[in-house]
């Protein structure tokens, strides 16, 4: 949060070793194309930021993914290991775009049939 603003939507899932964590960060609010992704209400809208909104000013996306790793490198007092991702997990990925995210159902309604 920023000025508590949400910047950042995620997810996390906890391991006995560790943990999963998937999200994904604003870089831009658009207030006049953000509704057509969201169903927010005209209120919820203001509740939201950008963060190169924020800094007032585009820094490059991989300078971004560094000070955010070793800030919360610092803040946990952790180390992250950057890593490719296996084939099976290539494999498993292009299964859940076919399967499940790219199907209307999932995208409209959150069903699914499938579970690869």
């Amino acid at each position: 949060m920023i000025e508590e603003k949400k910047i950042i939507g995620s997810a996390q899932k906890r391991f006995k070793n560790g943990f999963l964590q998937q999200g994904s960060i604003l870089l831009h609010h658009r207030v006049e194309t953000f509704g057509q992704f969201f169903q927010l209400r005209p209120e919820d809208d203001r509740d939201f930021i950008g963060i190169f909104d924020f800094l007032k000013k585009e820094i490059p996306l991989d300078d971004l993914e560094e000070m955010l790793a070793a800030g919360f490198e610092e803040a946990w007092g952790v180390s992250f290991e950057k890593e490719d991702p296996s084939d099976r997990e290539i494999e498993t990925c292009k299964k859940l775009v076919c399967q499940k995210y790219s199907t209307t159902d999932w995208n409209m309604n959150r069903k699914t049939d499938s579970n690869p």
